[in-house]
């Protein structure tokens, strides 16, 4: 079963390789993959000399650009670029990266390639970083204040399979010295579908080791949150709530410490 699985991988990724050659005589290799732009992710070859090279001709920072972070206007972003591609023997040169190619040239363009998965993820986080704070912040904070919860923002938590999610916050009530915890995830304003669908795994197997914890979904205000997002995160929480709905979650909280 897993050699089947590892052999029509390989097919699959076989079929989704092309080639051409431009008029210049760059060789312009065509991947199954795609940026997070859409665009999808090209490599180009030449030889310069006895030595040839391989590189994205500057696509990765034109996607990140367009995905809203532009490394260009950040040295940090830049930096950690460099960063996660050094690993790999991979260099940013003139905003391309950029490899020579070993004896080993299938493993010249996984490393490229690898370069290329790790900078979307820091173009990722950079752009998280920079976003605005969630509006459900200030509510969510507001309600715990009032009780004296116990709470960190950003906090990790374990699953039954070994992974560790990152939840907007966690915290703990505690009334007559019963003490009741709860995690919480803010729904924000783009793809609240796949939001549930994803966090309906991670709040199943957050629950599988601890089985005691208050799982709750608040979704930000001007979500465009929809009747199937309802229904796909609904069976794995105990509290799903609007932003606007302050009263609601923290009436939710007072029974958690009841």
């Amino acid at each position: 079963m897993l050699s089947d699985i590892v052999s029509q991988y390989v097919t699959t990724l076989e079929r989704g390789f092309s080639s051409g050659v431009a008029p210049d005589g760059t060789l312009v290799i065509g991947t199954p993959y795609r940026y997070l732009n859409g665009e999808p992710v090209e490599l180009a070859a030449w030889q310069e000399g006895s030595r040839v090279f391989l590189s994205d001709r500057g696509c990765l920072l034109q996607s990140l650009s367009e995905a809203g972070t532009d490394p260009l206007e950040n040295d940090s972003t830049l930096d950690r670029i460099r960063a996660v591609g050094r690993p790999h023997g991979v260099a940013l040169d003139e905003g391309m990266l950029l490899v020579p190619v070993t004896d080993s040239v299938g493993q010249t363009v996984a490393n490229l390639m690898q370069t290329v998965f790790d900078a979307q993820v820091v173009g990722y986080e950079e752009r998280k970083q920079s976003a605005p704070e969630p509006l459900a912040y200030f509510g969510v904070r507001e309600v715990l204040d009032r009780h004296y919860a116990r709470y960190r923002q950003n906090s990790e938590i374990g699953g039954g399979l070994g992974r560790r999610y990152s939840v907007d916050f966690r915290f703990a009530v505690s009334q007559s010295g019963r003490i009741s915890r709860a995690v919480l995830v803010v729904a924000t304003r783009h793809q609240t579908l796949a939001f549930a669908e994803r966090w309906n795994f991670r709040l199943r197997d957050i629950r599988a080791i601890h089985p005691s914890l208050a799982r709750i979904v608040v979704v930000d205000a001007g979500a465009p949150w929809s009747e199937a997002a309802n229904k796909t995160i609904t069976p794995e929480c105990e509290g799903l709530f609007r932003a606007e709905d302050d009263g609601n979650v923290a009436d939710f909280v007072s029974a958690l410490a009841a």
